[in-house]
């Protein structure tokens, strides 16, 4: 499948930060000069992983990985402007090497402009940007144990060192880490707490929430109801039944999963259907499935990224009109 296409100008890409000397913004197609510019300097690149400067079949590889990133996570590598010109000054970004679940730092600046203090804020604002932007709670950087000069720009960002990895070969890598505060909590809905729904944004459910439904829905053990909450105010849900069988074992069938738009490519989509499947597990459900159209890619995209596995058989969805519905005109 083809790579989502990047944006075509620096100007119609979306910007990620913007600090006192830097614009962090998503790639565009442009970038590929930059990109070769930067990570061709083959003494910066021998600190970067194996130390081989990127070739232009590289370049072309990491636009369309970056492009990928940006669809299924909502970030990936970025640019990092100079404001005052409008100058790519190096790269910076959040990353999943071999799809390990933490994500991490990785930044490059170009020559002209080590020695500023331009890594530092890069970083410092990343992080920010990973909790507040995209709901990340944990990221990690490694660098080489000779690398001093990188060590020092992740401790100054806030990072702190943490175990070092070390491989089969014996080689060492330096790992720093950051715990970052949520943007939202997640809970599961009871009635208890039934009042967590009071405040809901308006894009999150398809209608407004009615009491006497959500005494309905929460009348029944096995409606499972997952939610994020940022300040007070539902941003994210997830709706779910456990049933039963006659002939199998208990099974966990994910209704819907809405986020408000504010909250989209932060992270809550991902944390809610989570609760929900890991409630069902701790119920007993061997297995838990969900629908979408075909033409969903973040839902899908949202899917895979939890392990969901997509169904090879193709499926049509027959809807059935048992009754009028009066309170919504139909």
């Amino acid at each position: 499948m083809d790579a989502p296409a990047l944006p075509t100008s620096p100007a119609d890409a979306p910007t990620v930060f913007v600090s006192a000397r830097l614009r962090c913004r998503h790639w565009v197609a442009s970038d590929r000069a930059a990109v070769l510019e930067v990570y061709g300097d083959a003494d910066a690149m021998r600190w970067v992983g194996d130390g081989t400067v990127l070739s232009e079949a590289d370049a072309d590889r990491w636009l369309d990985v970056t492009a990928r990133n940006y669809a299924r996570r909502g970030y990936g590598m970025f640019a990092l402007e100079d404001r005052a010109t409008g100058q790519i000054v190096g790269f910076a970004g959040l990353v999943h090497p071999g799809d390990q679940p933490e994500a991490e730092v990785k930044y490059a600046l170009a020559r002209a402009w080590w020695g500023r203090g331009l890594a530092t804020e890069a970083v410092r604002h990343l992080l920010e940007a990973a909790a507040s932007l995209f709901g990340l709670t944990d990221v990690i950087a490694t660098v080489a144990p000779a690398h001093a000069a990188s060590q020092r720009v992740l401790a100054k960002a806030g990072l702190t060192r943490r175990a070092d990895r070390v491989d089969d070969d014996g080689a060492r890598t330096v790992v720093f880490g950051c715990t970052l505060p949520p943007a939202f909590e997640v809970h599961l809905v009871t009635d208890a707490n039934r009042h967590l729904l009071d405040r809901v944004d308006d894009d999150v459910f398809d209608h407004p929430i009615r009491p006497e439904y959500l005494t309905a829905f929460l009348a029944n053990p096995a409606n499972l109801l997952a939610v994020a909450i940022a300040d007070g105010t539902v941003v994210g849900m997830a709706s779910g039944i456990a049933y039963a069988h006659p002939d199998k074992p208990l099974q966990l069938f994910a209704n819907e999963v809405g986020v408000a738009a504010r909250f989209h490519r932060r992270g809550a989509g991902a944390a809610v259907l989570d609760a929900l499947l890991r409630r069902g597990c701790e119920l007993g459900c061997r297995e838990a499935w969900v629908a979408t159209e075909v033409g969903n890619a973040p839902a899908r995209g949202l899917y895979r990224a939890l392990g969901g596995v997509e169904d090879e058989e193709p499926a049509a969805v027959y809807l059935f009109t048992l009754a009028e519905d009066e309170d919504r005109g139909g």
